[in-house]
Order: C-alpha cells, then sequence, then structure tokens
C-alpha cells in the first residue's frame, strides 16, 4: 500500500482508509542485510525504506491490519515506513517469521517528522527471528506519539521491544544509518553537537510501550532486552510491562536505556526471574526509574539489579525513586555504577535479599554518607506471594509507608487521540 511520496519534498499524499482483516499472509522471501551501505538501520538490524515484510505501509493514514495471521515466511510481517499515521495494527498473530514481526520506520534525521500516531495493540509475536537472530518483535525507528500496548512477546532470539535512533552522522553515507540523513534540512550540523542540539532531529518521541508481557527473550543471541531505548528522541514511556522468566544464559538488561539516551520515563514495571545475569533495569543517561519491582533474579547478577552504566557525568540529573529491589541469593548486588560524585536523586526505595538480610548494609551506609538514600530501607516488602508471582503487598508493607503506589499490569492502556499523555491509569 503506497501513497504519493515525495521523498525529497516536505509533503507526501497518502493512502487512506484501507482495513485488512481475518488475512493470513505467508511465504515471503527472506532478505539480505543492507551491509554497511549507511541504509542499514542500527547495526543492520533491518533496511531502511525496503519491501522485507509480507505487508508494507509506505504513504498511509488511518489504514488498519486487525485478526491476521503472518506465518511461515523468510522476512518480515508489518512495516510502516517513510510517511505512516494513525494506522492500526491490533489482534494479530506473527510466528515462524525468517525477520522480526512489526517495524515503524520515519524518514531519517532531519525536519520531516511525519511517521507517528499509530497504535500497536494486543498483538501475539512469538518464534520470529529464525534467520536473522537480531530480529526484534516491535520497532519504533524515527517515529514518535505511537502507543505500544498489551502485546505478548516471548521466544525470540533477541530483543522484544525497541524505539532507537542511533545514527551514524557521517556525511560520506557508510557509517550505520547515515545514508538516511536528511542532510540538506539540518544546516550548519555536523552530528558531532550535544544531545540536546541533535535531538530536534531524531523523531522517536513521546511514544509509550505499556502492559506488554514479555518473556523468553534472547533465546539466542546477547546483549539484547525486554524493552531496549537508544539513541532517540525525550519523552518516551515504559509503564506497566511484565518482563518475566528469561533463563537465557546471554548478558542483558530486562529495560534498557541505552547510548546516548536521555528523559525516559521507566515506572511501574515488573521485572521477575529474568535471565541468569538477572540485570533487571539499566540507564546510561538522564533517565528516570521510579515505582519499579525488580524481584528474583534465578542467578549471579551482573553488575547489579538496577545498573547505571556509564559515567556519572551522563546520568546526572536522573531519578529514582520509590522502587522495590528483591533478592533471593548471594552475588545479587542491588545497585551497580553508581558515582561516588553523586548528582542524581535516589531515595525511599527497598531493598531486601531473602538469603542474606543484611546484604545492602555497605552500600546504604555509603550512600549516606554521600547524602542520598536517606529515607531508603533494607526491609522485607512483604509481598504476599513473591515466589509464586503475586506481587501484592500486606497493608504494613514498609515500601507502602515509604510512598511506593500499588500498581495493576492489566490497568486499561486504550487507545488515545493524542496520545500526547500517557494513557495507563492505576
Amino acid at each position: 500500500m503506497e501513497g504519493k511520496i515525495d521523498y525529497k519534498g516536505p509533503e507526501d499524499i497518502p493512502v487512506r482508509g484501507l482495513i485488512f482483516k481475518g488475512l493470513t499472509f505467508t511465504h515471503g522471501n527472506r532478505f539480505e542485510s543492507a551491509g554497511q551501505t549507511g541504509l542499514g538501520l542500527q547495526h543492520d538490524w533491518e533496511r531502511f525504506d525496503a519491501s522485507t515484510a509480507l505487508v508494507r505501509f509506505r504513504g498511509t493514514e488511518n489504514c488498519a491490519v486487525e485478526d491476521c495471521i503472518f506465518i511461515n515466511s523468510g522476512g518480515a510481517g508489518i512495516r510502516l515506513d517513510l510517511y505512516a499515521q494513525h494506522n492500526r495494527i491490533v489482534n494479530n498473530e506473527f510466528s515462524e517469521l525468517g525477520g522480526g514481526a512489526i517495524l515503524l520506520a520515519g524518514y531519517g534525521p532531519g525536519t520531516k517528522d511525519v511517521n507517528k500516531h499509530n497504535f500497536i495493540a494486543n498483538n501475539y509475536i512469538h518464534h520470529i527471528g529464525r534467520l536473522w537472530w537480531h530480529a526484534l518483535g516491535i520497532w519504533i525507528w524515527q517515529s514518535g506519539h505511537n502507543l505500544i500496548a498489551h502485546n505478548t512477546i516471548h521466544n525470540v532470539p533477541y530483543t522484544a521491544i525497541a524505539v532507537t535512533g542511533r545514527i551514524g552522522w557521517d556525511k560520506k553515507g557508510i557509517a550505520e544509518c547515515s545514508g538516511t540523513v536528511r542532510w540538506s534540512e539540518t544546516g550548519p550540523f555536523s552530528g558531532s553537537e550535544s544531545w540536546e542540539e541533535r535531538e530536534r532531529f531524531l523523531h522517536g518521541r513521546h511514544n509509550i510501550v505499556a502492559n506488554n508481557d514479555i518473556h523468553h527473550v534472547m533465546d539466542v543471541m546477547q546483549d539484547g532486552n525486554g524493552v531496549y531505548i537508544s539513541g532517540t528522541g525525550h519523552g518516551n514511556k515504559v509503564i506497566a510491562n511484565f518482563v518475566h522468566d528469561t533463563p537465557s544464559t546471554a548478558a542483558g538488561e530486562a529495560i534498557r536505556c541505552d547510548d546516548d539516551q536521555h528523559e525516559t520515563l521507566i515506572e511501574n514495571n515488573i521485572v521477575f526471574r529474568y535471565g541468569t545475569h538477572g540485570i533487571g533495569i539499566a540507564s546510561k543517561g538522564r533517565n528516570h526509574i521510579i515505582n519499579n519491582i525488580i524481584a528474583c533474579p534465578p542467578g549471579r547478577v551482573n553488575r547489579g539489579m538496577l545498573s547505571m552504566e556509564t559515567n556519572n557525568k551522563l546520568y546526572s540529573g536522573s531519578r529514582i525513586l520509590h522502587n522495590i529491589l528483591y533478592a533471593t541469593g548471594p552475588d545479587q548486588p542491588f545497585t551497580g555504577g553508581i558515582s561516588k560524585d553523586i548528582t542524581l536523586e535516589i531515595d525511599a526505595n527497598i531493598y531486601f535479599n531473602k538469603y542474606d538480610s543484611k546484604a545492602a548494609d555497605e552500600y546504604l551506609q555509603w550512600a549516606r554518607e554521600k547524602g542520598i538514600e536517606k529515607r531508603s530501607l533494607q526491609a522485607d516488602p512483604l509481598f504476599v506471594d513473591i515466589e509464586n508471582g503475586n506481587f501484592r503487598l500486606q497493608p504494613n508493607s514498609p515500601a507502602v509507608q515509604l510512598g511506593f503506589r500499588p500498581f495493576d499490569l492489566n490497568a486499561g492502556c486504550t487507545e488515545n487521540k493524542d496520545f500526547g499523555e500517557s494513557s495507563v491509569s492505576f
């Protein structure tokens, strides 16, 4: 489905109002990597503006794919390229695909920001990436103000959901994504400027990733995640997701803000029995981690259940408040990477290790000497039945007394006309 694309110009004319419902799509071709041409999306995980999927929207508005099946194909499931607004991808199943399930890919960095306000919900994604092990379940690239909600994703070889930019600012067009940069629109700009200056050309902002059920990710690859945000704009929200039961021995995080990422909100998520490396939530920038539960890592924890993975200057201004970290064995540090030169707000957190009730003593003593974690406690948060996945808190929980807000992962996250504010309610 293709509208009239004026690639170099300011305006496209989209196709409108097409609805595909109750169909099965199968047996499409596989595709090759972009091969360091500057037209490969991050790390050549996919190709820019290319026919790699069973269904492709290129210049569409108010279109929908509902109640369809995508199965047994060499490439991806659905992709929405360049101009794509107010489209719906709901209640579909994706399985046995060579590539990823759903890709939203707008124009490269510049002033043309026309891939936005799309709705991706209630899809069932599993056993994908059969040929491309680095394929993603749902990927939002240079696309903003989208709602990604109530999707179930499991048994993927790499990452479940990603919102990224990650541009190689190379005017020769060789570095990753560099061939997509709209240099004629950026003005006197080199790409070496600060994130705040570059961010105006990064359109992956104000996306809401909410109420998704993610488990058994990273079946094959390493350095992957349940939810991954990196190298893109501000205002993204990761809210009320359940990332759990990932037995992979590969290194990775349940929720991660990676390189060049700031002003992301990670709130009201549950990370449970995640990976043998047990890294629950990680951040490399000025992001905010509030009111989450990270519980029961199945083994040794690498770097910390809550990990700040860069130097203190980059994550300066972050807020880490009202989280519950519940460990169950030895070699499960609660935090990692927090600098001695503290410039972040971290407080009112609960730390507890069932195996060693004094596991947080040294950290909390150090932190209080630095003027942080003054209200945080080492105490049993009093879950009703954490080992069996009951995350409700007893009425006398010290976490509630510190201001932790109990939440419902099944709370109503519904399509919002504007997508400007979170439509998640607790």
